[in-house]
């Protein structure tokens, strides 16, 4: 009989030291979960327990290694010591404390849920256990679906904006009312059909344009207030500020891309008018330098961004100054015009040209290689030769054009200045080649 009550009895003990095993396990694996930090004080404000996570956070910001028996007052930041105290003795005076607390500035903030729970020991408080867990992931998403409430508010109260979907195939799969009352083209029209870019975007290069930013929007880039140029069913332009997102799966991948756009044509023509006197020349009607350089600035970050080759074209024209003093200024202004419209009729309506100052202009001509320049260059030529031939005029208008190509894939990374230098330095070649024909 008492063999068997000691079998019994080892029995029970053997269960309850592996369930006690078990609990310890459990237990270290609550205390060491690296999204937690943990840590117990005695009555004296001394640590007593503390998990891996709170050690070496604090190694890695002070440079000081923990030990049990430290005081907590002198080991936390001097501007945090009075929370902090004032936390503690709360605590083992046996109050069980839950706040939430913030760190930290702008994208810097930090957000901690904070718990102090007094130990006990026979009815007595013996010290005090600390739980901190980092909530910043949890207060962003809840910021997140604030955001994102707002804007559904926003939709509904404003049912004549322009709210669009495209799946990853660039077809639309939503298109509002708002999107039909701007475009004119109505949900069956558009949703499935495939060809409906071709028609809001009739011109070839600006619809490689605007489908390159949507890439951009499906690879994670985000778009805020894009100006886009649309024609309507009528033929009307539409110019629309675009805001796009990218849509995920649950797995992150990209499911499509969300618009919301804002008609501002009449708002942009307004604009367009006030801002024309500061970035166009007077006298031609092209950009003026400064605009002209903020161009070939976007062109070339558009072009390093793209990976696709650009040509800068420096424009010289030849015997202004003999046409001035022969003809008069006026004669000279006309001789510009001249040179200006031959160019802009040359180069395609996605290229920039500016007058950087008296008889000199800038093109900038993207997704170009040197021998598609080069052609450029000897159309102009030819045109300006057939203008002076067909006016009459008493002298020949012509230009030297000096060419840069930069190829973001092949080259060395380089600024719009030094394009710019590049350009200059070959038209003079090439003006000094002419002279010595």
């Amino acid at each position: 009989m008492n063999n068997r009550a000691g079998e019994i009895m080892e029995a029970e003990l053997a269960a309850c030291q592996a369930r006690l095993a078990d609990c310890e396990a459990k237990l270290a694996g609550l205390i060491n979960n690296p999204n937690d930090f943990i840590w117990a004080i005695d009555s004296h404000y001394r640590l007593t327990v503390m998990n891996d996570n709170f050690q070496d956070t604090y190694r890695s910001t002070y440079q000081v290694e923990l030990v049990p028996g430290d005081s907590v007052l002198e080991i936390v930041h001097p501007h945090m010591s009075g929370q902090w105290r004032s936390l503690y003795t709360r605590a083992l005076a046996g109050e069980r404390i839950v706040e939430q607390h913030v760190m930290g500035e702008g994208e810097r903030k930090q957000f901690f849920d904070v718990f102090l729970h007094p130990i006990k020991q026979e009815n007595r408080v013996t010290g005090a256990a600390v739980f901190v867990r980092d909530i910043t992931a949890k207060k962003q998403m809840e910021r997140q679906v604030h955001q994102l409430n707002q804007m559904y508010e926003m939709i509904i109260e404003n049912a004549n904006v322009w709210i669009t979907v495209q799946d990853c195939d660039g077809c639309f799969v939503i298109w509002n009312q708002g999107a039909e009352a701007i475009s004119g083209y109505l949900q069956e029209e558009v949703c499935g059909n495939r060809q409906i870019a071709e028609k809001l975007y009739p011109d070839e290069e600006y619809r490689l344009y605007v489908e390159r930013q949507m890439n951009n929007v499906r690879n994670g880039h985000v778009l805020d207030n894009l100006y886009l140029s649309v024609r309507n069913k009528e033929g009307e332009q539409r110019i629309l500020a675009v805001n796009a997102r990218r849509i995920v799966d649950e797995t992150g991948k990209c499911d499509g891309i969300s618009q919301i756009a804002f008609d501002i044509t009449e708002h942009d023509q307004r604009e367009k008018e006030l801002t024309s006197y500061a970035n166009t020349d007077s006298l031609t009607g092209v950009l003026n330098r400064r605009t002209g350089l903020d161009a070939l600035r976007r062109m070339l970050q558009i072009a390093v961004q793209d990976k696709t080759p650009m040509c800068v074209c420096y424009a010289d024209m030849n015997g202004l100054k003999k046409i001035n003093d022969t003809y008069g200024h006026q004669e000279g202004d006309a001789a510009i015009m001249t040179v200006a419209n031959t160019i802009i009729e040359t180069i395609r309506q996605s290229d920039i040209v500016c007058r950087l100052g008296g008889d000199e202009f800038l093109m900038v001509l993207g997704n170009c290689t040197a021998q598609s320049a080069r052609r450029v260059r000897e159309e102009i030529g030819r045109r300006l030769a057939a203008y002076g031939q067909m006016r009459g005029k008493p002298y020949f208008v012509s230009a030297s054009i000096g060419i840069c190509e930069y190829n973001p894939v092949l080259d060395e990374t380089c600024c719009a200045e030094e394009l710019l230098a590049r350009a200059d330095r070959d038209m003079y070649q090439e003006k000094w080649a002419s002279v010595n024909l």
